[in-house]
């Protein structure tokens, strides 16, 4: 999950899923007319998460690999087998604020920094001797100053770390936000506000760093979330199951069918909204309750998808795929 603006939302409780609204899923442009292209990547593996950075997108994925866009166009490999080098998938990847470090996470624990600018890796793995698989991974603030990361396991925990003085990351105790069900997302709202969701359709908010969390929803939810983004308390997205999206208004939850496959990735921008899923399709926001699915010259399951202003949006998937979205002049 990407949240550009780190905007915290507003706290509410009780809010109850409205009614199922349908959206127009048909008709949907080709690939050649709504200007998204099939980019060569340099990995067969799947690619499991995408975000914006210093200099260009970064991708995480099977094997540990890392990858990055150069200001050529070109994607490369810049971490071939993981932070531990045991080739761990890499489940999740994200940015500090400034994009001046690339955090990623996966399996057996895996947790590992990247320098945007060197591509210099610092592993972290396995903090508080934890080696499940870490679904989620969110990190605000700036690169070796005070960032906070928070991190997320099938197992329903949550673990928070936060930046030293000395340049160390001093990890808290582990704790769960709901009731242990797989937590498979997450994200950032100002510097020591998170949100989680997970497969009981379960949003959880903390606002102290991760230390307590309450539930806001989703009553009625009956799908798994996958991914979570907003700009802001009154605008808040979830990426679900059954090719749904959920929009949260700060008081409710309403459902809005998007499509009919999994919903993997959703990112926000303000008013900018873009999702991934199954088939190679992605969705894009028109208003707050309304997203148009779109067709990409893949049809391979699309796991991550991030808004990048002014230049080229990038959704990556299953077989390596990446698709990147040019403005059609060009």
């Amino acid at each position: 999950m990407s949240d550009h603006s780190r905007r915290r939302f507003l706290r509410r409780s009780g809010a109850a899923v409205g009614a199922l609204v349908g959206l127009g899923a048909a008709g949907s442009a080709s690939a050649a007319e709504n200007g998204w292209e099939a980019v060569e990547s340099p990995t067969s593996k799947s690619l499991n998460g995408v975000v914006d950075a210093a200099g260009g997108p970064f991708a995480a994925g099977g094997g540990g690999r890392v990858l990055s866009r150069g200001v050529d166009g070109e994607w490369e490999v810049v971490l071939e087998n993981g932070p531990s080098a045991a080739s761990n998938s890499l489940t999740c990847i994200d940015a500090t604020s400034d994009g001046a470090s690339v955090w990623v996470a996966g399996g057996s624990g895996v947790i590992g920094e990247i320098d945007t600018t060197t591509n210099e890796l610092t592993d972290y793995s396995a903090p508080n001797g934890k080696t499940s698989t870490w679904e989620a991974i969110t990190v605000t603030g700036l690169a070796g100053t005070n960032e906070t990361i928070s991190l997320v396991n099938g197992s329903g925990e949550e673990l928070t770390g936060e930046r030293q003085s000395d340049g160390s990351i001093e990890w808290e105790a582990v704790v769960k936000p709901g009731g242990g069900a797989s937590i498979k997302g997450a994200g950032a709202y100002g510097e020591n506000s998170f949100v989680a969701v997970d497969t009981n359709a379960k949003v959880y908010e903390s606002t102290d760093s991760g230390t307590t969390w309450e539930e806001i929803g989703i009553d009625g939810g009956s799908v798994g979330l996958y991914d979570v983004a907003g700009p802001g308390g009154d605008d808040l997205n979830a990426a679900a199951g059954g090719g749904k999206l959920f929009r949260y208004d700060g008081n409710r939850w309403t459902a809005l069918q998007v499509g009919s496959n999994t919903i993997k990735s959703v990112d926000r921008l303000s008013e900018e909204g873009l999702a991934a899923g199954g088939s190679g399709y992605v969705f894009r926001r028109q208003t707050l309750g309304s997203w148009e699915r779109v067709a990409t010259p893949t049809e391979s399951n699309l796991n991550g998808a991030v808004i990048r202003p002014e230049s080229a949006d990038v959704a990556v998937g299953a077989g390596g795929a990446i698709v990147e979205k040019r403005a059609l002049d060009q």
